[in-house]
């Protein structure tokens, strides 16, 4: 099973306190051998030049503008489904199965500044 991701994200300057704009991730099924559910995880706390953003502030979802309500997901060093199936791309259209995550940083209310970076992981299911 395989599946292409969108490399990187910036959620620009977000002051402390508050959430981010919603960016979006493409998932793409890039198999030939079968349709997927993609999971995702997060290893570890974003790092920041003063501090650090526990993982559970980075949240996501497969609906857009969903951030704050109950189908909008925090993630976690478990990996957990995304909820969506890819297929794999047809023969008479060569088109892939793509999905869109929405997500979300919160920031902390205090002790982080600078710039902060953490790495997602998409695990082809």
């Amino acid at each position: 099973k395989a599946l292409n991701v969108t490399s990187s994200k910036d959620y620009g300057t977000v002051s402390l306190g508050a959430t981010s704009t919603q960016q979006t991730i493409t998932i793409t099924n890039t198999d030939n051998d079968g349709d997927l559910d993609p999971e995702i995880s997060q290893a570890s706390t974003w790092t920041c030049t003063i501090g650090t953003i526990p993982i559970a502030n980075l949240g996501w979802s497969i609906t857009e503008g969903t951030s704050g309500t109950g189908h909008f997901k925090k993630t976690s060093t478990t990996s957990s489904g995304v909820g969506t199936n890819l297929s794999v791309s047809t023969a008479n259209t060569n088109t892939a199965s793509t999905a869109t995550i929405y997500t979300s940083l919160y920031m902390p209310t205090s002790g982080v500044a600078g710039s902060c970076t953490s790495t997602l992981t998409f695990t082809a299911a």
